[in-house]
């Protein structure tokens, strides 16, 4: 049995649509996650399950607003991400070459997080884009 005839079978058991097992995605990977944790092993194959940062990255550098914004919100804050800085670091760190990331991503992120976060002369937070403040 090949592993889309086992993955019909399961969407007509689980009322999933028939396609439900893609791997159009693989061809965009940034490469290995070398914190994924396998969770099932047995004669012949091995499923894993990406890291949260690597989740994260993926989700940045994809970047659509209607489908992935919750989802960047809620793996920043597993990650202990607050920053914009910080979620485009990693998400630059994780892509490695392919980290050309467009505008509607950056300004996304930018959006969701506070700016720069580092505390001014003042004592409060920065607000300034990462790279446009003294701080860094």
């Amino acid at each position: 049995m090949t592993v889309y005839e086992a993955a019909k079978r399961l969407a007509a058991r689980h009322n999933l649509p028939a396609d439900w097992l893609n791997d159009a995605v693989k061809g965009l990977l940034p490469g290995k996650d070398p914190n994924a944790r396998e969770c099932f092993q047995s004669r012949g194959i091995s499923v894993s399950v990406p890291s949260p940062h690597y989740l994260l990255a993926l989700k940045v550098a994809a970047a659509r607003v209607d489908r992935d914004a919750d989802d960047i919100r809620a793996l920043a804050t597993i990650c202990g991400l607050t920053t914009a800085g910080a979620v485009l670091a990693v998400t630059e760190q994780v892509m490695g070459s392919r980290a050309n990331l467009l505008p509607k991503v950056r300004f996304l992120v930018e959006e969701m997080f506070p700016r720069c976060g580092a505390l001014t002369r003042s004592g409060s937070r920065c607000k300034n884009p990462r790279g446009s403040c003294p701080h860094h």
